[in-house]
């Protein structure tokens, strides 16, 4: 690491040779960059503007690193050996790539209501999963959290955030006086 360099959200390449993850460093852009395990050779800037709020995500066969561009909508899909990028629809939150790399599926919403979509990474033509109605999958840069698909590539796991707020009525209990009671 670089003097006054903060590198956060990492994500492992799926050959475990490589680590992806936001850089920032003062007076400059966040990026994406990538560094090569067992190497003290600092990381490579991929791609600047980076979104730092949707950690990066490696497709399965190593060819894209998914991520977002400050003020530009959508996925954003940097290859890590240098070819041109490439833009998807989409928005800036997490997302995960089928198993076999050729969907991408993201969940967009507000608090009241959230839907499941998934995206052809050749076309980019988008369809609904699924309605998910108040449930909103709270996947983001805290550690841990993130949306992940299963190894068959039939089931997504996230952690999920409910804004809840109950009132309780209890009622026929025997109040006892509080201790200080007998002191007067």
């Amino acid at each position: 690491t670089e003097e006054g360099a903060v590198e956060e959200a990492p994500a492992w390449s799926p050959d475990g040779q490589w680590i992806a993850c936001h850089r920032m460093r003062p007076q400059r852009p966040g990026t994406l960059a990538k560094a090569k395990l067992g190497s003290s050779a600092p990381p490579v800037d991929l791609i600047e503007n980076v979104d730092m709020t949707a950690v990066p995500e490696w497709s399965p066969d190593s060819e894209w690193i998914a991520c977002a561009i400050v003020d530009k909508p959508g996925i954003t899909l940097v290859s890590p050996e240098g070819k041109p990028s490439r833009f998807l629809p989409g928005v800036s939150k997490p997302l995960a790539w089928s198993r076999g790399g050729k969907t991408i599926y993201q969940v967009r919403g507000t608090w009241e209501d959230s839907t499941l979509v998934a995206i052809d990474v050749v076309s980019g033509k988008e369809r609904v999963i699924r309605d998910l109605g108040p449930l909103r999958p709270d996947a983001c840069v805290s550690c841990g959290w993130r949306v992940s698909a299963s190894p068959d590539g039939k089931n997504l796991v996230s952690s999920v955030m409910r804004l809840r707020s109950e009132i309780w009525l209890l009622h026929g209990l025997r109040l006892l006086p509080p201790w200080y009671a007998s002191l007067f």
